[in-house]
């Protein structure tokens, strides 16, 4: 790999196309993003914009947002009694391997997603999921053409599975109508009442810090849901339940983001802690993530 990472520094564009779909098809994406250095920037680009090489764009993405290290672990064989070397790769928290721009990783991302049609469709499977796994970028847009354009059942599958289950860390919240659609696309049964609704109920508590006005708002929202929905001036607690505010938050109530609201409490004007019950906490936490980004936001 190294060679070939050299050869391609010096401008050979077959052994660049060489090294892209290396890395993009490797068992360990992470380890041989970690090769990459900054100035492989300048080739890449060049594809991308010369040539608009997909895979040159997916890995520019992913160096935007992301850059990943490698360290040795010694381990000995149980059997064999042979020691040998495990090596990990994990995402430096905070750093990237290329300049952050949002703006020119949409134009980046916009591209592939008017112009998929031009891209094996099985290549566009190996990109989407890597910009799922390794960027912020909304995945599903790229799906929805294959899916609704393309008939390309691999993106159906994964947006039946994103919609009946949830991939709210990704923006993608329960609508079982919508997993619907995508399985009887791809001539599969599908019957909502079956899904799993059983509680296993746990409380959590949200803490929200930053701007007065927008915690202000928040409380009153969660005040008048009480009036509709919960039991003021209840000293046993708010009991406001989670599914409207959910709807409110991010167009989606269904059954499994039940729970309740049971106390707010206003640390100060620019923090605001709601203790809550629910299957699970991650839902709201994305949700109040994606409807209030800049306030800062802690689960615990």
């Amino acid at each position: 790999m190294n060679d070939k990472l050299e050869n391609a520094r010096k401008g050979d564009w077959e052994t660049q196309r060489e090294v892209i779909d290396a890395i993009l098809n490797a068992d360990s994406f992470e380890q041989m993003m970690s090769q990459l250095q900054p100035d492989d920037e300048q080739w890449l680009r060049q594809l991308a914009n010369e040539k608009h090489d997909a895979h040159a764009i997916t890995l520019l993405l992913v160096g935007m947002e992301n850059r990943y290290q490698t360290w040795d672990e010694e381990f000995t064989d149980e059997d064999t009694g042979e020691p040998f070397t495990f090596t990990h790769a994990e995402s430096v928290d905070g750093e990237t391997l290329f300049p952050r721009n949002d703006a020119e990783s949409l134009r980046l991302y916009t591209w592939l997603c008017q112009h998929w049609q031009q891209i094996d469709s099985a290549e566009m499977y190996n990109i989407w999921n890597t910009i799922k796994c390794c960027t912020t970028l909304d995945y599903t847009m790229l799906l929805h053409h294959l899916a609704d354009e393309g008939n390309d059942w691999d993106a159906q599958d994964a947006l039946a599975e994103a919609y009946r289950y949830g991939d709210e860390r990704n923006g993608i919240y329960i609508n079982r109508s919508m997993a619907k659609k995508y399985y009887d696309m791809m001539g599969e049964d599908y019957d909502p009442t079956e899904d799993d609704t059983e509680d296993d109920p746990a409380e959590t508590d949200y803490t929200l810090k930053g701007n007065a006005e927008t915690l202000k708002g928040i409380r009153d929202t969660i005040n008048d849901l009480c009036e509709k929905f919960g039991t003021p001036d209840n000293e046993l607690g708010l009991f406001v339940p989670l599914q409207p505010l959910m709807k409110l938050l991010v167009g989606s109530d269904d059954e499994a983001y039940r729970g309740n609201v049971l106390r707010m409490e206003q640390k100060d004007d620019n923090t605001l802690v709601l203790h809550t019950e629910s299957n699970n906490p991650g839902p709201l936490y994305y949700a109040l993530h994606q409807s209030f980004p800049d306030l800062e936001i802690e689960e615990s």
